[in-house]
């Protein structure tokens, strides 16, 4: 559950939630009940909840129950990936914001992913507002993201709720060197320059 408090604040402002952090023990433990009722996941001896065995039909209506989430759980260890690659005090917050719609574009036309949401700028931004304000992260006076082991023990905490075939395949995707890196931002700003231009002229 400590993974469900982490990360219930970046849900909470991206979905419109409206329990309160201290109404989730009692939310979840309603929830919890009502998966095992329905087979769905067992609890041990411990106390321990248990996912069903993969292949079956109470597994598959657990990846079906967890869809609507699942998304938005890539798109921020996506963010988190780019932020912890490129070290504390190196990306801007812009820099990431832009970079994350970049490779949620592509991502998007890789994998099929039928979703405009997956690559939304707003999205993104809510998310560096939301890590800003849990004091995951900060701003420097050049504007640099700075964060330290609190930031580190969060984002590793966050891969707890990705499968690892999902894990692989962002980690790959948002490792930069810091070549490709100077190209992708400049290519970007290129990219809007255009666009202001076109404005400029309509």
């Amino acid at each position: 559950s400590n993974v469900i408090y982490t990360l219930y604040p970046f849900l909470k402002a991206e979905l419109f939630l409206k329990w309160k952090s201290s109404e989730l023990k009692e939310q979840i433990e309603q929830y919890a009940d009502a998966l095992v009722q329905s087979n769905l996941i067992q609890q041990d001896d411990e106390g321990n909840l248990i996912s069903s065995a993969p292949n079956t039909e109470e597994h598959n209506q657990l990846v079906v129950l967890a869809t609507p989430v699942k998304q938005s759980l890539e798109r921020y260890y996506m963010t988190l990936a780019l932020i912890t690659q490129r070290g504390s005090g190196n990306i801007s917050a812009k820099q990431v914001e832009e970079l994350s719609h970049l490779l949620g574009q592509r991502l998007s036309v890789l994998y099929e992913f039928n979703s405009p949401e997956f690559f939304d700028k707003a999205l993104f931004q809510s998310f560096i507002k939301v890590l800003t304000q849990q004091n995951y992260i900060r701003t420097n006076d050049q504007g640099q993201i700075e964060f330290d082991d609190n930031f580190r023990q969060m984002a590793a905490g966050a891969q707890l709720v990705l499968d690892e075939v999902t894990l692989q395949m962002l980690q790959h995707i948002t490792t930069f060197t810091d070549e490709e890196l100077k190209e992708a931002l400049e290519a970007m700003a290129s990219q809007q320059a255009k666009r202001r231009l076109k404005r400029k002229k309509a």
